[in-house]
């Protein structure tokens, strides 16, 4: 069996889990997990694409957050990332929380990277220019608008970390 993995971060309720729900054939697998005290609580997803007969992609969605930098290493053979931007933000904050994220994931560089604009929909949403700007996102990392609810630009996503992937094997 061939499993290509494929890491969807980003902060919270940016729009993870509706952003898998869009792409999985299957009905998504969500874990809580909770603090001892209960007052901690933190969820990931995880989606399937049946690519063939023996191949299959599987989608790991996990929040983005500084207390869960010890997930990465066990990512080590990831086909690539896709980073869900809430643009509607709340607060400075969670812009502030992203753009750490973000910074934090780029140092994975040597995969491919995609930032999905999530809540394009909205009407106070952020353009994706001014998203890079704020998140001071390389000018070489896609930012693809969506809306993850609507399913509008996920699949345009995938399709776009999945051409990032093909040209670098072209180069190689």
């Amino acid at each position: 069996m061939n499993i290509i993995k494929v890491f969807v971060a980003g902060t919270f309720s940016s729009g993870k889990t509706s952003f898998i729900q869009h792409l999985s054939e299957i009905d998504v697998v969500t874990a809580e997990l909770s603090s001892s005290a209960g007052n901690n609580k933190i969820a990931c997803d995880f989606g399937r694409i049946t690519l063939g007969d023996d191949t299959f992609l599987f989608l790991f969605g996990a929040p983005g957050s500084r207390r869960l930098d010890f997930t990465l290493p066990y990512f080590d053979d990831l086909f690539g990332m896709i980073c869900v931007l809430d643009s509607a933000p709340y607060s400075l904050a969670s812009l502030r929380e992203a753009e750490f994220i973000l910074r934090h994931y780029f140092m994975f560089r040597d995969m491919p990277i995609v930032v999905a604009a999530n809540k394009q929909d909205k009407p106070d949403a952020w353009s994706p220019d001014d998203l890079r700007i704020a998140c001071r996102i390389p000018d070489d990392v896609p930012i693809i608008p969506c809306s993850a609810k609507a399913g509008e630009g996920v699949k345009e996503s995938m399709l776009t970390l999945c051409d990032i992937y093909l040209e670098r094997l072209k180069t190689e």
